[in-house]
């Protein structure tokens, strides 16, 4: 039974996470509230680190404006490219749209 509702829940966030467009930034717990589960922003990141590449996990972002992975990182650059062609550019660690 806390299987199936776990599942669910990542069922329900990843269905949020889809539904960001191009160039709209979220963070971590605002897209665990909008998703219905608030305080789960954790859980949030736990679950992008695996989550499909067609989905658009480069959206999320910490509630400052800074990425939540290290921009030097394989993870982070691929991010960063991704965020750059949707007007997003890092300025001091913190993403600024063009």
């Amino acid at each position: 039974m806390l299987r199936d509702h776990a599942l669910e829940k990542k069922h329900i966030i990843l269905q949020t996470l889809a539904s960001l467009k191009p160039g709209e930034l979220c963070s971590y717990g605002e897209l665990a509230r909008r998703s219905g589960y608030p305080g789960s922003a954790r859980l949030v990141a736990r679950w992008l680190r695996d989550c499909p590449d067609h989905l658009p996990w480069w959206r999320v972002v910490r509630a400052d404006k800074r990425l939540g992975l290290d921009e030097h990182s394989r993870e982070g650059r691929t991010q960063c490219e991704r965020l750059h062609l949707e007007g997003w550019h890092l300025c001091r660690g913190k993403l600024i749209h063009d």
